[in-house]
């Protein structure tokens, strides 16, 4: 997970490849909301680049990249022991899909099994 999204020390711009951002990625990450979001409080670097490229997948309408990628910060919350922000996450990405046609299987499952994670 710590090599599937890279960031630029400059702008904070996070992608699989930085070198892919447009104009729309270009003017998004100099919004002052992203660099709230950029100064944290992150409990890990790997979980604060998931978050900000779901953020960037929120300001271009993909909720469904905007859900895999804040489930993956979900993952990294589990792996730091972080149960009540890994939690919290799985709701947050949850909701992006809320109302919306999943025509991914894979990430229908994702999302069932993330939701899982909090019945006892």
């Amino acid at each position: 997970m710590s090599v599937w999204l890279q960031e630029c020390p400059t702008c904070g711009y996070v992608a699989p490849d930085i070198s892919d951002g447009d104009d729309r990625d270009r003017l998004f990450v100099q919004t002052e909301r992203y660099a709230a979001l950029r100064e944290g409080p992150h409990f890990s670097r790997r979980s604060s680049r998931f978050l900000l490229r779901a953020a960037i997948d929120v300001a271009r309408d993909d909720f469904e990249r905007a859900s895999v990628n804040t489930l993956c910060a979900a993952r990294d919350a589990d792996d730091c022991a972080l149960g009540e922000v890994a939690s919290g996450l799985r709701k947050i990405a949850s909701r992006y899909l809320v109302g919306r046609s999943v025509p991914s299987v894979n990430l229908r499952l994702m999302s069932l099994d993330a939701l899982s994670w909090g019945c006892s």
